[in-house]
């Protein structure tokens, strides 16, 4: 006998679209991505937390000007534009045996 087991929601992360399931057995929806992600996209990604994303800003992991930059008028604590090629970047290094 075949079971199966309902899942809520099921989100697949790849590099140039997020592939998200609204609940088992539906249609996926195909969601591209920016060349500017958001740091929820990034974090979805990277298989990470956002606050982990913004602590790589933060931190200097993530270049600023070069990496990512802080959105204008999205008050005092921003919003963070992230470049997708530096999250490529960060997903093959630290996926595909690097130093780190």
């Amino acid at each position: 006998m075949h079971t199966t087991i309902p899942l809520r929601w099921t989100e697949v992360p790849l590099t140039d679209c997020l592939i998200t399931y609204a609940s088992p057995g539906s249609k996926p929806v195909i969601v591209p991505l920016a060349d500017e992600l958001t740091a929820r996209q990034a974090a979805h990604i990277l298989g990470i937390s956002v606050r982990r994303i913004q602590s790589l800003c933060d931190e200097g992991t993530l270049l600023e000007g070069r990496d990512w930059r802080k959105k204008t008028g999205a008050g005092p604590n921003g919003h963070y534009a992230i470049k997708r090629s530096a999250i490529i970047a960060l997903r093959t290094s630290s996926h595909g045996g690097g130093s780190k």
